[in-house]
């Protein structure tokens, strides 16, 4: 079943947006939420009363001037709540896992929170698939960074799994290693899923020499 699959196609047309500036969320990513503000509150209760339980996140493009209506990126992913707890002040806990990429067009909405029109962006995977090098430097960028994070971080897994369909496989690696909000942006931008992978090769690659040269200071001052 597809992404697209998993909740009614229908509810694209209408669907609430959760804005914040340098949020970014990818396919396959897991993002932890408090909704505390009173329309957020509302966005979740509204959200997790549905059967598709789909909210979109959003980045923040730029201020606009209007207090609560920021401009948003054109390009979000739609998140769906596998997990969520209603606390006793009423503020809320949900779990998003990433679904799809989407384009999305704000409309009119009757509630405090927003809702946009998202329509659903389509991965390009080349037929042959990614190719084998490439994906093979990223397992193994991605073998010696989980090493040298796990001396550090008990119990850290790599989420992503070799049976992930290609485009899913480079975005679940893109979101668990790449902190840069502006390159995930990017990442989340693009459909290609092979410019994807070069992308993480490199984020990869910066990110295992930062942990080398920090465990080199660290015997050093050893």
């Amino acid at each position: 079943m597809s992404n697209e699959d998993a909740f009614d196609l229908e509810s694209l047309q209408r669907m609430p947006v959760f804005p914040l500036p340098g949020l970014v969320l990818l396919p396959g990513g897991l993002l932890p939420l408090h909704l505390f503000e009173p329309r957020y509150r509302d966005l979740a209760r509204d959200c997790l009363a549905t059967h598709a339980r789909c909210m979109v996140i959003a980045n923040i493009a730029r201020d606009t001037g209007q207090v609560g209506v920021p401009e948003l990126m054109p390009r979000a992913c739609v998140g769906r709540a596998i997990e969520h707890r209603q606390n006793g002040d009423g503020t809320y806990d949900v779990l998003l896992e990433g679904l799809l990429r989407v384009s999305i067009e704000d409309i009119d909405s009757p509630h405090a929170y927003r809702l946009v029109r998202a329509v659903p962006l389509r991965d390009r995977v080349p037929e042959q698939g990614l190719p084998t090098n490439d994906c093979e430097t990223a397992r193994s960028l991605v073998r010696d960074i989980a090493s040298m994070a796990g001396r550090r971080m008990a119990g850290f897994e790599v989420i992503a799994q070799d049976s992930d369909p290609p485009g899913l496989w480079v975005d679940r690696l893109a979101y668990q290693f790449v902190t840069d909000r502006a390159a995930l942006q990017d990442l989340l931008e693009t459909l290609d899923a092979r410019a994807r992978l070069d992308a993480l090769v490199h984020h990869l690659a910066d990110v295992r020499s930062k942990l080398q040269a920090a465990s080199g200071s660290k015997r050093e001052l050893d």
